[in-house]
């Protein structure tokens, strides 16, 4: 293992740095972080994902100074397996699930993940474009079920499970939703040339209510067709109005679209 500790300033790709020190192996050390800030320091957002990788790792060493500008990482093993996290309501699941999704498929078991909290955030992709793009573009980089690595650990069998993601209620900050990931390992990543855009040749979609009236959703669907039948006969979009809801939920609707293109980009 690489003990070499790279040495980073300021709060800048804390995620980005985080995820390539866990792959590596190679400790970081980040200082000066915030310090001219009103709030110095690493933000609570930022210290809940600390545990989400603490979770996912066996042995990681996480130190903090007492101010907060100063973070010490030292990555261990990815494990993976059953993880239940509850996300900081500051920052959506999505961003969190970026970071899982980066991980999960050189752990040494399967992730099964239960996430709670916010499901939608403006500045942050949704929980639907994560399902309906990153997935996929993640199954072209060879995590599928054409390249699973082996269902054995030693005398202990493994049980794969697909590549998946299921919103099971949406959320916000009153009222957290839930979000389910399975994420299987992989033997390895294939080499991949994804150069071709091509035409436009359908559009795919969810409009989601919760809270309000159902009528939202088809109302946003003929507004969406509206701008795109005249230049697209291919376009559907899915309606999920979200039902039993708890009394302190807020209200809210949205839409999410996805083109594929004749190459099959998304």
């Amino acid at each position: 293992m690489v003990t070499d500790t790279h040495h980073y300033r300021g709060a800048n790709y804390l995620r980005q740095r985080l995820i390539l020190s866990t792959l590596t192996r190679r400790p970081v050390r980040v200082t000066d972080i915030r310090t001219q800030a009103e709030n110095p320091g690493l933000q609570d957002f930022e210290a809940n994902l600390l545990r989400l990788l603490d979770t996912i790792t066996n042995g990681t060493n996480i130190t903090v100074s007492e101010t907060g500008t100063s973070l010490y990482f030292s990555p261990g093993e990815l494990v993976g397996g059953e993880v239940t996290h509850d996300c900081n309501p500051s920052r959506p699941i999505s961003y969190y699930l970026e970071v899982l999704l980066s991980l999960a498929p050189f752990c040494k078991f399967p992730v099964k993940a239960r996430l709670r909290g916010i499901t939608h955030s403006e500045g942050f992709p949704s929980i639907d474009t994560i399902r309906t793009v990153t997935l996929p573009t993640l199954g072209k980089l060879g995590v599928n079920n054409d390249n699973l690595a082996s269902t054995a650990q030693g005398s202990l069998h493994i049980v794969q499970p697909p590549l998946a993601l299921k919103v099971e209620s949406r959320g916000d900050p009153a009222a957290p939703g839930i979000v389910s990931f399975t994420c299987p390992i992989v033997k390895s990543i294939p080499p991949v040339e994804l150069l071709k855009e091509g035409r436009i040749r359908r559009v795919r979609g969810v409009a989601w209510t919760s809270k309000v009236s159902p009528q939202y959703a088809p109302m946003m669907i003929d507004s969406c067709r509206a701008v795109l039948n005249p230049y697209l006969a291919d376009v559907w979009v899915f309606t999920d109005a979200a039902k039993k809801l708890p009394k302190e939920a807020r209200g809210g609707y949205g839409i999410s679209l996805v083109a594929e293109t004749e190459s099959g980009a998304l």
